[in-house]
C-alpha cells in the first residue's frame, strides 16, 4: 500500500499546489483591479470564480487526503495484525485477572448502565 502511495502521492500534491496557485493568482488580478471592477459591475461573476476555483483547489486537496488516509491505513493494518497475533498466545493467570480488572474499570467508566463491578 506504502508503495501505491508513493507512486501517486507527488502528482496529486502538484495538482493541489497548482490549483491552489491559480486561485492565489487569480484573487490577486481580481483585487489589483478592483476599482474597475466596481465600476463596471463584475464583482458578482468574479465572486463566483473565486469560489469555483476554491471547490477545484479543495478537490484536488481531497485528493492528497485520501492518499494519507491510505497511507495511514496500511501502517495499522499492521497494528491489527500484531494484535490479532497477541490473541492467539495464551495468557498467564496474571495477565487474564489484569486483562479483567481493565474490562470491569472500562464497562464501570464508559458504560455506567452496564453495572460491571471490580
Amino acid at each position: 500500500m506504502s508503495r501505491y502511495v508513493a507512486l501517486n502521492l507527488r502528482s496529486r500534491q502538484r495538482a493541489w499546489n497548482e490549483a491552489t496557485q491559480r486561485r492565489a493568482a487569480a484573487i490577486t488580478s481580481m483585487l489589483s483591479s478592483m476599482k474597475m471592477v466596481k465600476m463596471l459591475g463584475f464583482q458578482h461573476h468574479l465572486a463566483r470564480r473565486a469560489q469555483a476555483l476554491r471547490v477545484q483547489e479543495m478537490q484536488a486537496a481531497s485528493k492528497v487526503r485520501w492518499m494519507n488516509v491510505y497511507y495511514n491505513a496500511s501502517g495499522l493494518s499492521f497494528l491489527v495484525t500484531c494484535s490479532r497475533t497477541r490473541a492467539l498466545i495464551p495468557l498467564s493467570e496474571h495477565e487474564r485477572h489484569l486483562l479483567s480488572r481493565r474490562y470491569h474499570y472500562y464497562l464501570r467508566s464508559y458504560c455506567p448502565l452496564s453495572g460491571a463491578a471490580v
